[in-house]
């Protein structure tokens, strides 16, 4: 009922709260007030939601609840809820508490369906190796013991696949979790999974359509849930040059964020505001991106920073400030490969290279103005033929330091391999 209904949810949750307290049965009255807050949150009253969840949380950690099953569930709620509000680090504080007491739990259908939560968590924190392993082992588990409530696993993993660029397996894991008899625990979240995936493929009226269902399906009151669709139907309608529509969505995203001014919010509305901008107004859209850059960044969610810095040197080139433009999208590119954000890393450095090609002043006249001085002299001991550490010795620097020089040289050059390198430095004479 939660994903379904949060006011009720709200309702009776205050009810059996005050039947646990009648009886004084604390694990009831935790319980329920652990339901509370995240229908709380849902509703957009992150602070007085987290406030309960903070007290029914902390009951758990202190000994007072004594059925192991609902300290157990209360932990996963709290996890659930900053999931939801994409609270990370506070999701992260719980996350250790609550996998050592889940292994204690005999309810290992809880502790499973926390782990999914806890992968959701990493997901965002760009830790996606550990959050694969979380999934798969999930799955597995759920697969053996209780097969049809492997279905929020089996999309959050395709969720992970996506970021990865890994589109035809994130496809193949929504069509599983679509069919029996996993269909009727994912409801609407494989309408919004398929509307991300449709506009990465460049369909937006397909993304679109998927996107407006989900919404559909939402309670106007589920303000959290309703946000992560209108990100998405904003990008949606500006693909699609559709100014009028992409500013009454962002209307009604920028009326979400009034309600639930976390951080994050804060990021996701200064992203979708810098898109709907960048149709006519780029400088306003370059404040909205840099916002958006530096909010991400703060909520520890480094894949969605780096879009915001692609989408920032997309704004400076449309500026004129080529060079600036470059280095933005560089950095987005070492943040894209460095979390394993493969098809995001080839697509910004695709778009580096294009704009070195057909950009003017500093950037035609030197392509070797981003690299420093001591990466265009490792640059060229590579194309002579050198390896890594056969440069260290004749540098004096150590084999991990000249390693990570020709990563960085590969990456501002937009180059595949040393081989490239190699024919570039031969291009530009520095053989």
């Amino acid at each position: 009922m939660i994903d379904h209904d949060p006011a009720t949810t709200r309702d009776f949750a205050t009810r059996a709260g005050s039947l646990g307290e009648t009886l004084g049965d604390i694990d009831l009255e935790m319980l329920a007030l652990a339901y509370r807050g995240l229908a709380l949150v849902s509703l957009g009253q992150v602070d007085a939601g987290m406030r309960c969840l903070d007290e029914a949380v902390i009951a758990a950690a202190a000994g007072e609840m004594g059925d192991i099953d609902a300290t157990c569930t209360a932990c996963c709620l709290m996890i659930y809820a900053c999931e939801k509000a994409r609270d990370l680090e506070r999701a992260a504080e719980w996350c250790a508490q609550l996998k050592e007491r889940s292994q204690q739990s005999s309810y290992r259908l809880m502790f499973a369906l926390c782990r999914a939560h806890y992968a959701g968590v990493l997901i965002r924190r760009g830790v996606w190796a550990e959050a694969e392993i979380e999934l798969i082992e999930v799955i597995d588990e759920l697969e053996r013991t209780h097969r049809a409530q492997a279905a929020e696993a089996l999309v959050l993993l395709s969720e992970l696949r996506w970021r990865q660029g890994r589109l035809e397996e994130a496809e193949e894991l929504l069509q599983r979790a679509e069919s029996p008899p996993y269909q009727m625990f994912v409801g609407k979240r494989c309408l919004l999974r398929r509307g991300a995936l449709a506009l990465e493929l460049g369909n937006a009226d397909a993304g679109c359509d998927h996107i407006q269902r989900f919404l559909r399906s939402v309670p106007a009151e589920d303000l959290l849930e309703r946000a992560a669709g209108l990100e998405l139907l904003v990008q949606a309608h500006v693909m699609l040059r559709d100014r009028h529509r992409a500013e009454a969505t962002l209307q009604e995203l920028r009326d979400v964020v009034s309600n639930v001014s976390t951080g994050p919010m804060q990021a996701a509305l200064r992203f979708a505001e810098g898109r709907v901008s960048a149709l006519s107004d780029p400088l306003a859209a370059k404040v909205c991106f840099e916002d958006a850059v530096e909010l991400f960044a703060r909520s520890s969610s480094p894949f969605e920073s780096a879009q915001a810095r692609v989408e920032l040197g997309g704004s400076l080139s449309a500026l004129g400030r080529k060079p600036a433009a470059i280095d933005e999208i560089l950095t987005a590119v070492r943040t894209f490969d460095k979390i394993g954000a493969a098809r995001w890393t080839r697509k910004a450095q695709s778009l580096a290279r294009e704009l070195r090609s057909f950009g003017g002043g500093e950037t035609r006249a030197d392509p070797l103005h981003c690299l420093t001085r001591r990466e265009i002299e490792v640059l060229t001991l590579t194309a002579q033929g050198l390896t890594n550490r056969e440069i260290a010795t004749r540098l004096c620097r150590s084999e991990h330091t000249v390693h990570r020089h020709v990563a960085n040289i590969l990456t501002k050059l937009g180059l595949p391999s040393r081989a490239a390198a190699a024919s570039f430095a031969a291009k530009h004479n520095l053989l």
